[in-house]
């Protein structure tokens, strides 16, 4: 009977660590849809940039994306 509460208090750790990863998981694919999206304006917005101009325009962009961002959470 002793083995048997032992074995199940296993269980129930392994269960908990289990779940909690599958929660961490879904919070980081959260994360990850977010950089997606922020990528995808980035590259709305530079796509028909001359290349000698890139620099310029991608430093630009990318800070009133940032700076959209951060109004907007």
């Amino acid at each position: 009977m002793f083995t048997y509460l032992k074995m199940k208090k296993y269980e129930y750790t392994l269960k908990l660590k289990f779940y909690k990863m599958i929660v961490k998981f879904m919070n980081n694919q959260t994360e990850i849809k977010s950089f997606l999206e922020f990528v995808q304006k980035l590259y709305s917005a530079l796509k028909d940039v001359p290349p000698e101009e890139l620099q310029k325009e991608f430093i630009s962009n990318l800070a009133e994306i940032v700076h959209e961002t951060n109004n907007n959470p």
